[in-house]
């Protein structure tokens, strides 16, 4: 897990530029679709009470005629994105064209909590979908992934996938303009005036209550099990 403080300013520039490149990608694409979309970027919202952060940032969000689509980014590069089995689970990595691999957090896993908070939301006749981003150049994609995780070529196909599978749905119904529209405005609403800055210092919180967790274990103390963060 990297801390918001390690990363070099760089760093946030690219994981920026990232987030600006998707949001565009999808803006294209959805507006190909449909007649109403709302994109937006960097929104920062509330958990429940008992979430392991008290914020989480939604990198974009698209608000269209079929429902709500959750798209976290990842600003990687020049690399192969795979996962492997482990003990725990499934390991995710970074492989580079030498061979050398590097670990990262599973960006499924970080985005399930995001998910159930907007679901809660939002009317339970309405379409929610997370998907994991990757608009960075010379990426490739493991076929073993999840069918949730995107290049930018795939991005393309997502809006008929979601106007299908809405049409589809008897379950969620289709949005006129003003619901889209209201949608955006509620979403921003909810964000009211938390910040960027804010969410980075929860973030930083929760790193801390890890290191005192692992002192504690190592102390031979009762350590306080803390799950990986989904701020990075």
């Amino acid at each position: 897990m990297i801390s918001f403080q390690s990363i070099h300013r760089n760093q946030i520039m690219c994981i920026n530029n990232s987030e600006a490149q998707a949001a565009n990608y999808l803006t294209t694409a959805f507006k190909r679709t449909f007649d109403d979309v709302r994109v937006l970027t960097g929104v920062v919202l509330p958990l429940p009470e008992g979430a392991r952060l008290a914020t989480a940032e939604y990198d974009c969000i698209v608000i269209c005629n079929a429902g709500v689509y959750l798209f976290e980014v990842k600003g990687w590069n020049q690399c192969l994105v795979g996962r492997e089995k482990v003990e725990a689970g499934h390991q995710w990595y970074l492989e580079q064209a030498n061979g050398d691999r590097k670990h990262v957090n599973d960006p499924v896993a970080q985005g399930s909590e995001k998910f159930q908070a907007m679901k809660g939301y939002l009317d339970a006749r309405i379409a929610i979908k997370y998907y994991v981003v990757l608009p960075g150049t010379d990426v490739q994609i493991s076929p073993t992934l999840p069918a949730t995780i995107l290049t930018a070529q795939d991005i393309s196909y997502i809006p008929r996938l979601c106007n299908s599978a809405t049409k589809a749905s008897k379950m969620y119904q289709k949005l006129d303009r003003e619901t889209v529209a209201l949608l955006a405005d509620y979403i921003k609403e909810k964000s009211g005036v938390l910040t960027l800055n804010e969410h980075i210092a929860n973030c930083n919180r929760f790193q801390l209550q890890k290191k005192a967790a692992r002192h504690a274990s190592g102390s031979g103390l009762m350590a306080i099990s803390v799950a990986p963060a989904c701020c990075d």
